[in-house]
C-alpha cells in the first residue's frame, strides 16, 4: 500500500497530485509566520480551477498584501495595498508557472517564465498567515484546482530546482521529521473489538462487528501515548489493506482522523492512537510510527491523505508533465448499434453498413491521451471526442498498439468508419487526464526531495 508515512515511495518517475475542492481544503505551514524579511520569493505550479471568481493560490493577504491569486482564467499577484495586479491570462487545462519576488525596491511577477510586471515595492516585508490554496487569515476564497508545487523562500535566489519539495510537506533544507517516538507500546481492544498480539510492540490484528468505511473508533487503541500540547505529529502503520487510524483525547473527543495516515497537533500531555478495521474481518496491521513534524511543514487541512483527495500521476518520458486518472475503465460506457463493451476495458465493433456503431464516455474538457491495443480485422475505427460521437478525432487504420494526445470536448469515443465501417476488437484501453505544461512552465522539478522520501523510512 503506498503512501505517505509508512511503505515504499512511488518510483521517482511518479509523483501524487493533491486535488482541492475550492470550499475548505487548502494547504498550512503549522507555524504560520515566516517572519519580517527585506526580500522573498512564492511561487507554484498550478493546474485547474473554476475560472470563476477569486481563487489564492499561495502567499500573505491583508492591506499588506504578498499573493498569487486567480480571478477567472487570469493570474495576479498583490503588492502592499495594491490588490489582484498584472492580470495575466493562462490556460487552466495546463500546468502553469507564476512567482513573486520582492527585492526591497521592486516586486517582479512572472508568469510561466515571462517578467509580465516590475512595480515598486510598497509590501513591508511581513510574512505572517500564509495560505496554500487559500486566502491565510480569513480561511475563504479557497482554490478548487491542484497546486502541483509551491514554495516560499525570504530571498530571490533561484536555485537548480526551485520547486525541488512536494505537498504535503514541504521542509525546510535540512530538516527532516523528528526521531522516531514509538517505543514498544502494544495495542489493546477498543470498543466490542478482538486484538491479538502478534510480535509484541510491533504486529498486531485486529477485528471489529462494526467494521466499515467511516469506523474511526471500534479496534485497537494505545490509550495514553505521552504527547506535548501544541506539537504536530505525524501517525501511521503498515496494513495489507486500508485501515482507519485516529487520535482521540482523554475525553474521547476526535483530534484527527485519516486511512492509514495522518497528521495532528496534540491538544493534551496523552493522546489516544487508534487503529480501525474498513471490514469485518480479521485485519493484521504492524509498524506503527509517529514522529514530531517541524514547524516548517505544510500540512493538508479538512481532507484526508488517504487516496480520496491525492492522485499518483506518471511524468512523461519528454518531461512535459504528467499522466494521471484513467478515465475510461470506470467511465459509464454508451453503446450505439452492433458495438459492445464486455470488460471494462475492451470493446467491440462489428458494423461495415452505414449505421452508427460506437462505445463511448464522457470526459472532462481539457488534453487527454488515449491507448490501447486493436486488432482491426476490416474497415477503420474513428475517434471522437465530441458528445454524441461527432466528428473524427484521430483514426485507427491497422491492427496494434495505438496512442494518441487529443482534446476532449466533453467526450471521447470509439465507432465504425463512416465509409466501410470496421470490424474491431479493441482491449487495454486507457483515457488519461493530461496535465502538460504550459509553454515556458516547467521549471526543473525533483519528484521527491531527500526530506520527502525520508518520510517513507
Amino acid at each position: 500500500m503506498l503512501r505517505a508515512g509508512g511503505g515504499t515511495p512511488p518510483p521517482l518517475d511518479e509523483r501524487y497530485f493533491t486535488e482541492l475542492d475550492g470550499q475548505s481544503k487548502y494547504w498550512r505551514r503549522i507555524e504560520p509566520d515566516y517572519g519580517q524579511t527585506t526580500t522573498a520569493t512564492i511561487e507554484c505550479l498550478f493546474y485547474g480551477g473554476s475560472s470563476s471568481g477569486l481563487q489564492y493560490l499561495v502567499g500573505r493577504h491583508s492591506s499588506d498584501s504578498f499573493y498569487l491569486a486567480l480571478n477567472g482564467s487570469d493570474v495576479f499577484y498583490g503588492n502592499g495595498s495594491s490588490a489582484l495586479q498584472g492580470a495575466t491570462a493562462v490556460t487552466l487545462t495546463k500546468i502553469n508557472h507564476a512567482k513573486l519576488t520582492a527585492d526591497g525596491t521592486n516586486v517582479t511577477f512572472y508568469v510561466n517564465g515571462v517578467q509580465v510586471a516590475q512595480t515598486a515595492q510598497t509590501w513591508t516585508g511581513l510574512l505572517d498567515d500564509v495560505g496554500f490554496g487559500v486566502r491565510g487569515e480569513l480561511q475563504q476564497d479557497f482554490y478548487d484546482g491542484i497546486l502541483v508545487s509551491a514554495r516560499v523562500a525570504t530571498d530571490t535566489v533561484d536555485n537548480v530546482y526551485p520547486l525541488d519539495k512536494n505537498l504535503p510537506y514541504e521542509l525546510a533544507d535540512g530538516t527532516a521529521l523528528g526521531p522516531e517516538l514509538w517505543a514498544g507500546q502494544n495495542y489493546t481492544q477498543a470498543n466490542n473489538s478482538t486484538v491479538s498480539t502478534i510480535v509484541s510492540g510491533s504486529e498486531w490484528s485486529v477485528q471489529s462487528g462494526a467494521g466499515g468505511a467511516a469506523n474511526f473508533a471500534n479496534g485497537a487503541r494505545v490509550s495514553s501515548f505521552a504527547t506535548v500540547i501544541g506539537k504536530t505529529y505525524q501517525y501511521s502503520v503498515t496494513s495489507g489493506e486500508p485501515v482507519n487510524v485516529a487520535v482521540y483525547r482523554p475525553d474521547f473527543s476526535n483530534v484527527s482522523k485519516g486511512t492509514g495516515f495522518l497528521v495532528f497537533t496534540a491538544q493534551d500531555t496523552v493522546s489516544q492512537l487508534y487503529v480501525a478495521p474498513r471490514t469485518t474481518n480479521t485485519v493484521t496491521f504492524s509498524n506503527p510510527t509517529i514522529r514530531e513534524v517541524p514547524d516548517s511543514a505544510l500540512i493538508f487541512e479538512n481532507g484526508e491523505v488517504d487516496g480520496s483527495d491525492r492522485l499518483l500521476v506518471t511524468e512523461k518520458q519528454d518531461g512535459s508533465g504528467f499522466l494521471g486518472a484513467d478515465l475510461w475503465y470506470d467511465g459509464t460506457k454508451t453503446i450505439t448499434g452492433n458495438a459492445t463493451a464486455p470488460t471494462d476495458d475492451s470493446i467491440t465493433i462489428n458494423e461495415t453498413g452505414a449505421a452508427l456503431a460506437a462505445v463511448g464516455i464522457t470526459a472532462p474538457v481539457g488534453p487527454i491521451t488515449v491507448t490501447g491495443d486493436c486488432e482491426l480485422i476490416s474497415g477503420q475505427v474513428d475517434l471522437s471526442v465530441i458528445p454524441g460521437f461527432s466528428g473524427v478525432a484521430a483514426s485507427i487504420t491497422e491492427s496494434g498498439t495505438f496512442s494518441f494526445d487529443l482534446e476532449s470536448q466533453g467526450a471521447v469515443g470509439f465507432k465504425r468508419a463512416f465509409i466501410g465501417g470496421a470490424v474491431a476488437n479493441i482491449t487495454n484501453i486507457k483515457v488519461d487526464v493530461r496535465y502538460d505544461y504550459a509553454s515556458g512552465a516547467s521549471p526543473s522539478t525533483n519528484p521527491y526531495s531527500n526530506e520527502y522520501s525520508n518520510e517513507y523510512s
